[in-house]
């Protein structure tokens, strides 16, 4: 009985993992992009 569950649920957390893993990345890279943003926004206003 046991057995069953353990096959079935190691996946789903593994799953949920991944899941959280690809949404963290998704927000650093996003966030980065803002970052850059901000920056060359700065840098063009200053060579104005």
């Amino acid at each position: 009985m046991w057995d069953w569950i353990l096959y079935l649920s190691i996946p789903l957390i593994a799953f949920a993992i991944i899941e959280e893993l690809i949404y963290l990345i998704v927000n650093l890279s996003v966030f980065g992009k803002r970052n850059e943003r901000k920056k060359t926004n700065n840098n063009t206003e200053v060579s104005k």
